[in-house]
């Protein structure tokens, strides 16, 4: 299970996320889903026929070190460790397994974990 680790601004259909709450957008081949980190930013998962795609986005606050995890049934599976994350940036991890869970009707989930404050954040389940 090789994951491989990209890091990319996101702009255009993650602008729509700035209102805040929980956008949710599916289609054949793959499903998104986000959810807010408070008031400083989103955290997405889009399933992807590969794979997952982690996505935060921050808006506002301090610095963060933050780090990634896919929760799903067959498991949890991490990514290539913290990182630090500034207002006005998006970071992401595609965490290449497949789509496990997508067969069974069982959704995986990605939770965003500040490191330093112990605070954690969960999408939405996506199969």
């Amino acid at each position: 299970m090789n994951a491989v680790k990209r890091v990319a601004a996101v702009a255009g259909s993650m602008a729509l996320l700035l209102g805040g709450g929980v956008l949710t957008a599916s289609g054949a081949e793959a499903a998104s889903t986000c959810s807010d980190v408070g008031t400083n930013g989103s955290v997405c998962i889009t399933a992807e026929n590969n794979g997952y795609n982690a996505i935060y986005t921050k808006w506002g606050g301090n610095p963060a070190r933050v780090d990634f995890n896919l929760k799903c049934p067959e498991g949890t599976f991490g990514d290539a460790g913290a990182f630090w994350i500034s207002a006005g940036e998006s970071k992401s991890y595609f965490f290449a397994i497949g789509r496990p869970a997508a067969g069974r009707g069982q959704p995986c989930y990605v939770q965003l974990i500040d490191v330093t404050t112990g605070g954690r954040w969960n999408t939405p389940g996506v199969k």
